[in-house]
């Protein structure tokens, strides 16, 4: 759904062309010759990463003609391969009923608008790699709002034991019997054939292996207490030092090409650890180095990371504090259950209910965020 915020008279549109799916984010760039991409994810297992590359161009000096960009051109899913490469594959009405007659379907695509809807089904059928939970995805952009090239995309985690897949590490898996899930979740980075977003094709690399640095075999501090493999280490090598962090929910990109993420499940994770904005930089080589920047009040979930324009505030959104306890407990069952306050008061302190909130962070001394 798109709204124009410059004018709260106008219809918000449904942009059927992005293709249904479960999305949490559209993130925009400008390709090399002015088409609009659009990169998303589908929140679930074993979904896919989408691209919507629009045919008409974007025009800085008529905001009304940028209107409709977002209905016509083509729509796109990943298929990542085992080699460090990958394709963009074309979601066309042609190629998916073809796919749907190879494997024996009876049923196909009727138009256009039926594809659409259908999304993850031709995705599958076309061949796309499935992920674990992306959520997340975020180019590197100039000051023109042009695509560098550079895409990170994050997946959150997955709970389904398995082997490793293009796009989709895991840790220690090369047996049956030490077949492992990605509890931790990852961050991928994509890099787009010539730097241009609109590119059909790509390399990628695992940017960071979500879990603890110090870890180096298993552990047993989830709240299930079944054992998480929270390795940072992929082939023998760590992919980043620092503080630890799980389930990297949403991010965002400065200017300086910082990289801010913000968890979602680290409290499912590491019992001890709360949901956080961490910081590295996209720019380093591994093992990158994170540094915690915010803890959430127990419960929450921390998305949204957003700087202002000028990079002097940092915004984030803290959703559902006190949803639970330390130990997992749902507020529903500690309010009615056993007659208990809420395990926050977030953000109003003292007795008082816990409830969800934008917050802004500024330095004392007015300055850039990160610098």
């Amino acid at each position: 759904m798109e709204v124009d915020p410059y004018d709260p008279a106008w219809t918000p549109r449904k942009r059927t062309a992005l293709g249904r799916r479960k999305g949490e984010c559209a993130t925009t760039a400008l390709a090399r010759n002015g088409r609009v991409v659009v990169y998303s994810g589908d929140d679930q297992i074993d979904e896919f990463v989408y691209k919507f590359v629009s045919n008409g161009r974007f025009n800085p000096n008529d905001r009304l003609s940028n209107r409709d960009l977002l209905d016509d051109g083509q729509l796109y899913v990943a298929q990542f391969h085992a080699n460090g490469a990958g394709a963009w594959l074309p979601l066309t009405l042609e190629a998916a009923n073809a796919a749907a007659r190879r494997a024996g379907y009876s049923a196909h695509f009727r138009d256009l608008g039926d594809l659409m809807m259908r999304a993850r089904e031709a995705a599958r059928l076309l061949g796309a790699t499935p992920m674990d939970r992306p959520e997340d995805v975020e180019a590197m952009l100039d000051d023109g709002w042009v695509g560098q090239g550079p895409v990170l995309i994050v997946c959150t985690n997955s709970s389904q034991q398995g082997f490793a897949r293009p796009g989709n590490p895991r840790r220690d898996s090369e047996t049956p019997q030490r077949a492992q899930s990605n509890l931790a979740g990852h961050i991928l980075r994509l890099d787009e054939h010539g730097g241009d977003c609109a590119a059909t094709r790509f390399t990628w690399d695992v940017f960071a292996l979500a879990g603890d640095p110090a870890a180096q075999e298993f552990t047993a501090a989830t709240r299930s207490g079944r054992p998480a493999h929270v390795s940072t280490r992929l082939n023998g090598a760590a992919t980043f030092s620092g503080d630890r962090f799980a389930c990297p929910d949403n991010i965002c990109i400065d200017r300086a090409h910082n990289v801010w993420i913000a968890t979602d499940g680290s409290d499912g994770v590491f019992a001890d650890c709360n949901d956080a904005v961490l910081a590295t930089s996209a720019a380093s080589q591994g093992p990158r180095p994170v540094k915690r920047f915010l803890v959430g009040p127990v419960g929450a979930e921390i998305c949204g990371p957003t700087l202002a324009p000028d990079e002097r505030a940092f915004f984030a959104s803290i959703q559902h504090p006190g949803e639970s306890d330390v130990a997992g407990t749902p507020i529903a069952e500690l309010r009615w259950g056993r007659g208990q306050r809420p395990p926050s008061s977030f953000p109003g302190g003292g007795e008082a209910w816990p409830r969800s909130a934008v917050i802004v962070i500024t330095r004392h001394d007015g300055g850039r965020i990160g610098a």
